[in-house]
Formats: C-alpha cells, structure tokens, sequence
C-alpha cells in the first residue's frame, strides 16, 4: 500500500453544525453512508482510531463519553441548513466547551482520511483497524482542522541507512589514503588489505544486522495488523448487539447506545438480559404496571426513572454446612445455602406521551438522568428538535 497523493479533502465548516439545546447537545454533518459509518465508529471507538498526531486529548475524551447515539436527519437544522447525519450527547460540561469543535475536527478529519483510502481501494471499511498500524509507520497526516489534510511520508530507511551511510565514509576516505600512499610511492598493502577484509566484514554484518531488524519490524507489524482484525472484529459484534437488541426489544428505547455494551461485555451479560427480557414480558406483553415489578423502586426526586437491582443466586458462606464437634472434629451436616448478591443495576424510565406508552432503558451512569426525566421523544433533526 504506497499512498501517492499528498492532499485529502477535508469536510468544509459548512457542512456541519452543533448546538447545545436543554436537551442535549447536538453535531449535524453531511456525508455519505461510509462517512457516516466511520464516524460512528469513531464516537463508540475512537482510542483505536487514532493517526499518530491526531489523538484526542483527555477532555476531547470526555465529550466522547457522553456520546448517545446517531441518526439520519429529516428536517433542517437551527441554523436553517439540512444535513444529512446528527451525532446526540449527553449534556456536555461546559468547562468542555472550548473543546467540542476540535473534537469534531478531528472525527471528522480521521473519518476523511479513512473514507478517502476506502474510495480509492486501500482497504475496505471493516478494515480500518488492522490498516492503522501500516499507516502510522510510513504516513504521517496533519492538518485534520484545515481545509485539506496534509499527508508526507515518513522516512522509515533513515535509521537502517545510517550505518551504511557511515560505512560507504570509511570507504571513501580508506580510498583517498590508499591513494595518497601510492602517489607516495609508499604503499602498505597489508595494512590496507586488512583494512578492506575488516570493512568488507562489517558491510556482511550490517547487513545482516538490516535483514535481522526488517524481520522484527514485519513481525512486529503482523501482530498489529493481527489485534487490528480482532478489535474490528469486537467494534461490528458491537454494532450488531445494538441492532439486534433493537429488534428484539421494540417497545424499549436506549437512552444511550453505549448502555447495551456496558451489558453485554459485562461477564454477568446472560443474567441482564434475562432480566430485561422478563421486564419487557411484563410491562408490553402482560401489561403490568412498572411499579409492580420485583426489586424496581422509583428514584428519589426523578419524575419517571425506576431503578432495577441485579441479582444473582450465591453461596451463602455465612451458611456453611459444616460444623465441629466437642473434639474439634469437623463433619458435613448438609444444607447448602444460597443467597441473593446484588451485581449492579439498569434505569427505566416509564411515562405516557400522546396516550403511548414510552420506555427508555439505560445502563452506567445514573447521573445524567435528572435532564431526560423524561426523555424527549420527538425527532432531532439536524441540531433542532421538531
């Protein structure tokens, strides 16, 4: 893969657009499908989507962690503009403030760089990942926050050409001497014939030396590529546990995409979702009421936000079935008991709009609840919501 232009495209200023509403905080976008896709990718990923140069720094990090979700947008944008896409957050701090469009510039710069090597048949878009080492070890791309990112290529031979370099110096000037002496009408032969036999040898080992290290470098490249793979691997399962569980669960919305992988890479992952499917059994297919069911409480000082508790069966160690005699001699008396063990808990928020009933589910953070109490339902559609 040898890149031979020097200048990408960048997404111009005015085709994106945010806005912080009291309802969240908002990024619309034009693009393809593509660049749609690889921005998303970025929001739910972006540590592995890093161009050396380009990384996010900690409070660009912390916007990314408040990421919801993002969507096809219908309607034009506060600023009277259509776009094509909406990325939604949570309520961004605004200590973060002077951070939100540097953090866009550089999602959307990496989503250009990647979009761009896709279009031109670099790589595939699930192969971002495993491209990424190649990329950073002989390209350097900068200037994600102008008009046209700026691609160089890096000088991977420089270091490995040093020693010939140095080498082919020696030579020269061993030449220069041989000829002096000769001019002299002094020649040392052995001493220039050892010389030679020397230099010749340390060539041998230099290139050795070169073959050894081009070896360690593909290897170590290989791996890269290898965890790549895997790690894209991990990002499509993701992306398709949020599709399913939305096919799964209709009637259930997520407050933030992210909620569902915070339950599914949880190692109790099968006894969450059992329990969420016995919720939805509940509440859509036997229409009980939120308030009667088991180990759900209503949030203190939270209009419409149920919180669910856990549980796992355990063994109650307190309970042991052994037991001592007078002599100390310890026998089993049977009686294995079990005990519930709280392992962590999902949030519901349960309300009627319009004579429909309305579920959102979400898992993590319980703090940002108090500004979706409700959440809004309506359409976003570009930074605006209708």
């Amino acid at each position: 893969m040898e890149i031979n232009f020097t200048l990408i495209e960048n997404l111009k200023s005015k085709d994106w657009h945010h806005e912080a509403t009291r309802y969240g905080e908002y990024v619309a976008f034009n693009g393809s499908d593509n660049f749609k896709e690889i921005v998303y990718s970025i929001c739910l990923d972006a540590e592995n989507h890093i161009l050396s140069g380009n990384e996010f720094n900690t409070q660009e990090y912390e916007i990314l962690s408040n990421f919801r979700n993002l969507n096809k947008s219908f309607r034009p944008a506060s600023n009277g503009e259509q776009y094509d896409w909406y990325i939604k957050y949570f309520h961004i701090e605004e200590r973060l403030d002077n951070y939100t469009d540097n953090t866009h510039k550089k999602i959307f710069g990496l989503a250009r760089i990647f979009e761009e090597l896709i279009d031109k048949k670099f790589f595939k878009i699930d192969e971002i990942l495993e491209n990424i080492p190649i990329l950073n070890k002989k390209y350097l791309f900068n200037s994600l926050n102008a008009e046209r990112i700026e691609i160089s290529r890096l000088n991977t031979d420089e270091e490995e050409n040093v020693s010939s370099a140095e080498l082919a110096d020696i030579k020269n000037e061993m030449g220069a001497i041989k000829d002096i002496l000769e001019s002299m009408n002094k020649p040392d032969s052995g001493t220039i014939q050892n010389l030679e036999e020397r230099i010749n040898q340390l060539e041998q080992d230099i290139e050795i030396k070169k073959s050894q290290q081009k070896k360690l470098e593909d290897e170590n490249l290989n791996y890269q590529k290898e965890i790549g793979k895997l790690k894209s691997s991990i990002n499509t399962k993701s992306t398709s546990v949020i599709t399913f569980f939305k096919s799964v669960f209709p009637r259930f919305e997520l407050l933030s995409e992210s909620s569902i992988l915070l339950i599914i890479n949880s190692k109790d992952h099968s006894i969450y979702i059992n329990k969420i499917l016995d919720i939805y059994d509940q509440l859509i297919n036997l229409n009980k009421q939120i308030e009667e069911l088991v180990e759900c409480k209503k949030i203190n000082n939270l209009k419409h936000w149920y919180k669910v508790t856990i549980t796992k069966k355990d063994l109650d160690q307190s309970s042991s079935g052994w037991s001592s005699d007078i002599n100390d001699d310890w026998k089993w008396e049977g009686g294995i008991m079990w005990k519930n063990k709280t392992i962590g808990h999902i949030f519901l928020c349960y309300f009627e709009e319009y004579g429909n009933q309305k579920i959102f589910l979400h898992a993590g953070d319980s703090d940002k609840l108090e500004n979706y109490d409700p959440p809004r339902t309506d359409k976003v559609i570009g930074g605006r919501l209708s």
